[in-house]
């Protein structure tokens, strides 16, 4: 999946829908938030054993970032998840995709970039087998992206 992402076509679809509507634009900022929250909260762990600020002030450090970062990730669901915008726009802020396929994308995003780009089908298994055949899985790449 990384490597269709990657793809010349691909990237200047994606130039396309983060010029198409401010969409992208509010995901990849709502995105951005979500990783500043975690950063500072990493951050803040981090000063603590140090002595740098005491546990009264990491408690509440933690309390308020704790506040921020559910605020932020349901910005990112429910633009992730809204229906009519093209899902190659929440990668406008993106940079490495492989990192961001690996490291920072949520399972929604992923599961509309899949539907977007292929269709898989499970082929019939053997009747009584007791394991899963990963040479059931029948994947069909589309030949123009579906953003439904």
């Amino acid at each position: 999946m990384v490597a269709r992402l990657e793809r010349t076509d691909i990237t200047a679809a994606l130039s396309a829908a983060t010029a198409d509507d401010g969409h992208g634009w509010h995901l990849a900022q709502a995105l951005r938030d979500r990783d500043d929250v975690d950063r500072r909260r990493r951050e803040a762990a981090e000063a603590f054993p140090s002595g740098a600020i005491d546990i009264t002030t990491l408690t509440l450090i933690d309390s308020q970032l704790t506040d921020l970062a559910a605020d932020a990730a349901e910005r990112v669901r429910t633009l992730s998840e809204a229906g009519d915008t093209n899902p190659l726009a929440m990668l406008a802020d993106a940079g490495d995709i492989g990192t961001w396929w690996h490291e920072v994308a949520l399972l929604e995003q992923k599961r509309r970039l899949i539907r977007a780009f292929l269709t898989v089908r499970v082929a019939p298994g053997r009747h009584g087998a007791k394991s899963f055949d990963l040479h059931r899985l029948l994947p069909s790449w589309h030949d123009t992206l579906r953003l439904a």
